[in-house]
C-alpha cells in the first residue's frame, strides 16, 4: 500500500521549492495553512492570505488570531517538546514578535524564510517545540 501522506508531502514540497517569499503571498504561515490544505482539502489558507504585507503588518495581524502552537493544536496537532522529530512534525520556533514555523520531511526542516524563499535545513540535536498529528 503507498503511502498517501508521504506522496501528498512530496508532492507539495516539490512544487513549492522554487517559489519566492512574500509577506502575506508566500511565508512560513501560509506554508503551513496550504500544506495541511493539500493533505485534507481544506481551505485555510484563505483565512491568512493577503491579510499583512509587512512585518509590522503581520505582528499586527497576529494578534487578531490564535498563537501557533493553539492554531496547531486546534488543527489536531499535540504541543509537544522534544528532541526526536519525525516526518510530518509541524516545528515552531518564536520570532520576534511571530512564530517561525517549518515542515520535519526526510530528516530535514523545509520553511520559507524572509528574501529567501523556500529553505530546507538539516534537523539538528536539539529540543524542538513541534505539533504532531494525532494518530
Amino acid at each position: 500500500m503507498i503511502n498517501q501522506v508521504l506522496l501528498r508531502t512530496a508532492n507539495f514540497l516539490v512544487t513549492r521549492a522554487n517559489k519566492s517569499w512574500a509577506w502575506g503571498e508566500w511565508d512560513c504561515n501560509l506554508f503551513i495553512t496550504e500544506y495541511l490544505d493539500h493533505l485534507d482539502g481544506g481551505n485555510r489558507s484563505s483565512n491568512i492570505r493577503n491579510k499583512y504585507h509587512d512585518l509590522r503588518s503581520a505582528i499586527r495581524f497576529q494578534k487578531t488570531i490564535p498563537s501557533a502552537p493553539d492554531w496547531i493544536a486546534q488543527q489536531g496537532h499535540r504541543i509537544i517538546t522534544t528532541s526526536e522529530l519525525q516526518n510530518y512534525d509541524i516545528v515552531l520556533e518564536p520570532e520576534l514578535g511571530y512564530w517561525h514555523a517549518g515542515l520535519v520531511f526526510n530528516k530535514q526542516i523545509w520553511s520559507v524564510e524572509i528574501d529567501r524563499g523556500t529553505v530546507v535545513r538539516p534537523v539538528t540535536a536539539q529540543e524542538y517545540m513541534i505539533g504532531r498529528q494525532h494518530g
